[in-house]
């Protein structure tokens, strides 16, 4: 069976009682007419007259009121009748009044009071009738246009005194023609004329319409009971076929008719305030439950305070964990709720909800032990929370948050485990979750970077950010390897391979990702060293190809240079070939160290003096730099020490760091070049000490200094500095840089002295 068939049934239902109800009021108005006809109608004709009219009044005015003081939150139909039993009750009282006057006062005509009777009646029926036209209108397009424009008035306290001004200014209009103006005559003599009887047929035809209209429309307002309004309009019908009926005033119908009259102001009156009262209330009652139902079904244990700070609602899950229930609980004060349920703490400090309610501020965080109906101590964790109508509190159980929050520290704990640097991402690239070598690989202990979306980091550290560019699927990171540096709070810049990896979660969905972070600096290190190495050995090849070429034909220049020097006798012959013979031997000598370069020999260690070796390069350093405008000084320990060294290797080392250090002061005006020797006692070394004020070295540039085939010179091969580093390293020294841009150089080359056990090995 679908909804439209019980609809239907329903209605036949109404049916069958509306009409036992309506047979026994008939009934019941006939008999009680009777006795009030037998008994107590003579003589009193006009007190009971007036009294039935004023018990109509009051209904109407009772039923006015009713919609008046509910109009804000009241439909088009009960504000429809509200207003127009407004208009019907000024009627009757003006039928009330003009019918005691005219047996007091000759000048009022005899059928003013009926007129006024009529007038009611008609617009009873007008209003019902328009009403049934209006909910046809709104179920045909679902939303009536006047139920929107009453939804939508902005001010409706106005849009009430509007209407009741509006009501009372018709009635007083009505009033003023049918007193001054005898349009019409409806009563000569004992009998009614036509247009009475006109007049009485079109409002039980406006009635029978409005029920047809009523019956046809299944889908009525379901806030006006469809059961009162049929119920009134058969009533009305009825009462109008008896007023129809009657011929005078003082007959038996005039009075049942005004019995059923008040029938049926009462099932109008019965509509409006199921309507405006009781539906609202079950409304309420209906969301109350489901809301007790909600808050029942939370697994977290709660309860709420009015605005005079009681207990207005505790949650199953609160009386589980006390082991009292709701009805013990609510309308308790705090005070009160500590007899019931005393806490453990001995500090008699201001109830948690006092406090909320007084500062109108949350409470997070306080833990406080309960002692529960059974006696036993119950540890909880409370939050407090202001709301509009009080306050809410939230109970967790203390064991419970412990229990998550040991999971999230193994959690953690495992991270951290973990030797390599990892990262967990949420589905917007934030962090969640790393371990402690991720914190050891970027060496930011000062910064919190939870929460922190991983561009941001890359940023923050001078990363490079194409590191993470073009590599997102819906606002997150694809799965996939990514390369790329950025620099730590040391200095040092770190070259990473970050493995990014899906988390899903049982719905197959992307949820976040996981970041496995290695530090391939070391690598990267040793594979240009291994490449610089490859090209180290590819130049030693070709340079011993090219000295053993060489020295052949320098064989063959020196040997003819002898035999012209051995045979000439012309001196300037024997000149010139002295000359081609001493630059032959330095040909030799560049070539010698060309193939020491590519394959060096080994070094002949002496007992050297490391003042006589400065001393022998003094006049050398002092040549070269004299016309390039370079002050150099000499800075010389005369405490004896001995070194055991390669002298002439050591020579090369002096004098390519000083060659490096005056090209790099070339162009500075008061450029000077400072050479000193110094004693490490304590370590047995001695150290020299060669230092400019050039342009300097940049920081990223320092760590590079003594790498193959690296310099910042135009024409520089990038091999002196590394030879000089592998000769010191050979001397079992080692050569220290600081420098600072515009502001100069210095380089120190340390090389242990001669101890016992050096010159028994030398003997």
């Amino acid at each position: 069976m679908n909804n439209m068939d019980l609809k239907r049934k329903d209605i036949q239902e109404m049916h069958k009682k509306s009409a036992v109800i309506i047979t026994f009021i008939i009934s019941f108005a006939y008999i009680l007419s009777l006795i009030i006809w037998k008994f107590l109608w003579v003589g009193n004709e006009h007190l009971i007259h007036s009294l039935m009219g004023l018990a109509c009044v009051f209904v109407g005015i009772s039923t006015f009121l009713l919609s008046w003081n509910t109009y804000d939150y009241e439909n088009l139909s009960n504000r429809m009748i509200g207003f127009g039993f407004l208009i019907i009750s000024s009627f009757d009282l003006l039928h009330i009044y003009y019918y005691e006057s005219i047996y007091k006062y000759s000048n009022i005509p005899n059928d003013l009071a009926l007129k006024f009777w009529m007038m009611s009646r008609l617009v009873q029926g007008l209003i019902l009738f328009i009403l049934s036209c209006l909910l046809e209108l709104q179920q045909s397009v679902k939303c009536s246009c006047l139920a929107r424009l009453s939804k939508r008035q902005a001010n409706p306290n106005k849009g009430k005194h509007i209407s009741a001004i509006l009501s009372m200014v018709f009635v007083l209009v009505i009033w003023y023609l049918l007193y001054n103006k005898p349009f019409f005559t409806l009563y000569t003599g004992n009998r009614g004329t036509s247009t009475k009887i006109i007049l009485e047929i079109t409002v039980i035809a406006l009635l029978i319409l409005t029920l047809i209209k009523l019956h046809k429309n299944k889908a009525l307002d379901e806030r006006l009971s469809l059961k009162y309004v049929f119920l009134s309009l058969c009533v009305m019908i009825v009462n109008e076929v008896i007023f129809i009926s009657m011929n005078s005033a003082n007959s038996f119908l005039m009075l049942y008719g005004h019995v059923i009259k008040i029938a049926s102001y009462h099932f109008l009156y019965r509509g409006i305030f199921e309507s405006a009262v009781k539906y609202p209330h079950r409304k309420v009652e209906e969301v109350n439950d489901k809301l007790i139902d909600i808050l029942d079904a939370i697994p977290i244990a709660l309860v709420t305070y009015d605005e005079s700070n009681k207990l207005s609602f505790a949650n199953k899950k609160f009386q589980e964990v006390i082991g009292w229930s709701r009805d013990d609980l609510v309308g308790l004060s705090p005070e009160e709720f500590f007899k019931v349920i005393p806490k453990d703490e001995k500090n008699e400090e201001q109830a948690i909800v006092e406090q909320v309610l007084e500062n109108e501020s949350s409470i997070n965080g306080v833990i406080r032990t309960y002692r529960n109906s059974k006696g036993n101590n119950v540890k909880l964790l409370v939050n407090a929370h202001r709301i509009n109508s009080g306050a809410l509190v939230f109970f967790n159980d203390v064991k419970a948050e412990q229990q998550i929050a040991n999971l999230n520290l193994q959690t953690q704990t495992i991270l951290n485990s973990i030797g390599i640097p990892s990262v967990i991402l949420d589905n917007k690239n934030r962090i969640t979750a790393h371990n402690m070598a991720f914190i050891n690989l970027i060496h930011r202990e000062d910064i919190d970077i939870i929460k922190m979306n991983i561009d941001e980091l890359v940023e923050m550290l001078n990363g490079k950010k194409k590191l993470l560019d073009s590599k997102y699927e819906n606002n997150m990171l694809v799965e996939e390897l990514y390369e790329g540096f950025f620099d730590c709070e040391n200095g040092i810049r770190k070259n990473v391979l970050i493995k990014v990896s899906m988390i899903y979660n049982i719905e197959k969905e992307k949820v976040g990702g996981a970041c496995i972070i290695q530090d391939i600096t070391n690598e990267k290190e040793n594979r240009q060293k291994l490449i610089n190495q490859e090209k180290l050995a590819l130049l030693g090849q070709m340079s011993a190809t090219i000295v053993h070429e060489t020295r052949n034909f320098l064989t063959t220049i020196k040997g003819c240079s002898q035999l012209i020097q051995a045979y000439s006798k012309e001196e300037k012959i024997k000149e010139y070939a002295e000359k081609i013979n001493s630059n032959t031997n330095e040909v030799n000598k560049i070539i010698s160290n060309l193939l020491t370069m590519s394959k060096p020999s080994q070094a002949v260690m002496e007992e050297v003096s490391i003042n006589d070796l400065i001393v022998s390069l003094k006049s050398t350093l002092e040549t070269s730099t004299i016309t390039k405008g370079i002050e150099v000084n000499f800075n010389l320990n005369y405490d004896e020490r001995y070194i055991l060294c390669d002298e002439g290797q050591l020579k090369q080392v002096m004098l390519n760091l000083c060659k490096n250090a005056v090209d790099a002061m070339c162009g500075n005006g008061e450029a000077v070049l400072n050479i000193g020797i110094g004693l490490k006692e304590e370590n047995e070394e001695l150290f020299i000490k060669i230092s400019d004020n050039g342009v300097g070295i940049s920081k990223n540039n320092l760590s590079k200094i003594g790498m193959p085939f690296f310099t910042t010179k135009k024409n520089g091969t990038g091999l002196g500095l590394n030879a000089c580093y592998e000769i010191i390293k050979n001397h079992k020294g080692k050569i220290n840089v600081e420098s600072e841009i515009d502001k100069g150089t210095i380089f120190t080359i340390t090389i242990p002295c001669i101890t016992h056990e050096d010159l028994a090995e030398i003997v």
